[in-house]
């Protein structure tokens, strides 16, 4: 079957992204049990091989706080998974690495879903 959207879920590309691009943030209020990930296709680099990405997810924190982080993950082009979030709130992620490296780099994504998914 087939995942099913919940909350928070959107689509869009990347162009020409260096490291320390974020993404639109999203609200997830914990009113399901799903998992969040973001899905890259279509991956390339303006300048030589595209060989993967690393992501880190964070929760927006009012006031001075900073954000809270929930890790980083490094996919080839494919899925970035954090499992579910429970705490309620607003997140994005990061690009921290691009080919392994934290400059140089620019990356294109023809196609990225960041979705909250509960497969029934």
């Amino acid at each position: 079957m087939s995942p099913v959207r919940a909350e928070g879920s959107w689509s869009s590309s990347v162009s020409n992204a260096l490291t320390g691009f974020q993404s639109r943030d999203w609200t997830d209020n914990n009113s399901d049990s799903a998992s969040t990930r973001t899905v890259w296709s279509g991956c390339s680099v303006v300048t030589g091989t595209y060989q993967n990405a690393t992501l880190d997810l964070a929760r927006n924190r009012t006031w001075q706080l900073p954000y809270a982080t929930y890790g980083e993950r490094t996919t080839s082009c494919g899925t970035f998974n954090w499992g579910r979030m429970t705490d309620v709130g607003s997140y994005h992620w990061t690009i921290k690495k691009i080919n392994g490296s934290t400059s140089g780099w620019r990356v294109n994504v023809n196609s990225l879903t960041t979705t909250t998914d509960l497969t029934p």
